[in-house]
């Protein structure tokens, strides 16, 4: 198992790689608590680490993925500084609060899997 890091604006990512998948996962200032990780091929990390567009790279994520890898914004801390007010963490499907257990996507699913 090695590891990846890709930083996007004040986000520093932690990229698991396990056979041809990594999993990016980072934190999130508005619940401390929470992790976000989304899972995506070698060849879509190593371009994102290339500085390639996340919209490109990310084709077929769901679109707060792709803000995330765009921004370096988390879902909640983009409500908070844009819309003045973040939602409760349930609200936000790409979250796992702290104890939850793994949520896996359906099958065909390329949205993001959380752990």
């Amino acid at each position: 198992m090695s590891l990846l890091t890709h930083r996007r604006g004040t986000k520093t990512f932690t990229g698991i790689v396990q056979g041809d998948v990594v999993t990016f996962s980072c934190p999130c200032t508005v619940y401390p608590g929470a992790r976000i990780a989304i899972a995506m091929s070698v060849a879509q990390a190593e371009a994102l680490v290339a500085r390639r567009p996340a919209r490109e790279v990310l084709a077929g994520f769901c679109r707060e993925a792709i803000e995330l890898f765009t921004s370096g914004l988390t879902p909640a801390e983009f409500d908070q500084l844009y819309v003045r007010e973040a939602r409760p963490i349930r609200d936000y499907p790409l979250y796992t609060e702290p104890g939850a257990g793994v949520a896996a996507p359906a099958a065909g699913d390329r949205t993001a899997s959380l752990f």
